[in-house]
């Protein structure tokens, strides 16, 4: 009875933790989405062609962050997951500072270049705490975190926009997206 009730506590916290690293991992992935309602195509020069491109510098920088895999080979997935929270959290923070569409290239490249393993960090750590069962019964509830990302933080920016303040609403976005990351990085 005992064993029972410690492994579903086990399964509720690790479940909890990996849900919400792929909840704010999400947030930070459609921060330029939300970010372009708002003044940021005026204010750093963007055209749908450079946001285009941003996006798909996105990826590319995802398929290039694949290697950090070795990483994940090579030191404990602790360590290797504060360090990309810890990054991405910068990244997002950094782009406040953009000034033009280089700005964005660069941001979204290496947000994707840091992002790129934790999805299969979080799976592997799912891995070492539940059966093949218990995996497939709770997959559906972390993969949940990547489709209900979007009705928070489409609130979150619903409120901003309608914040009076003399920083550009899009950095208030980034920085409260940020945020989210810097206190999940926290915990």
């Amino acid at each position: 009875e005992q064993e029972k009730k410690l492994k579903w506590k086990v399964m509720v916290i690790v479940l909890f933790i990996t849900t919400m690293t792929q909840f704010i991992l999400f947030a930070d992935k459609i921060s330029l989405s939300y970010a372009t309602i708002t003044d940021l195509f005026e204010d750093v020069g963007l055209t749908q062609n450079t946001y285009n491109n941003s996006s798909t510098l996105f990826y590319v920088g995802y398929l290039i962050g694949q290697a950090n895999l070795i990483l994940v080979q090579k030191f404990p997935i602790r360590h290797c997951m504060i360090g990309i929270t810890l990054s991405w959290c910068v990244i997002i923070f950094l782009s406040c500072t953009v000034t033009n569409h280089k700005g964005i290239y660069a941001t979204r490249f290496f947000l994707g270049f840091v992002e790129s393993v934790t999805t299969s960090i979080l799976n592997t750590t799912m891995g070492q705490f539940f059966t093949r069962e218990e995996k497939a019964a709770t997959t559906p509830i972390f993969a949940t975190a990547t489709l209900g990302v979007t009705i928070p933080i489409g609130l979150i920016a619903y409120g901003i926009m309608h914040v009076e303040s003399n920083v550009p609403i899009w950095k208030l976005f980034f920085i409260i997206i940020g945020g989210m990351s810097f206190i999940w990085f926290l915990v």
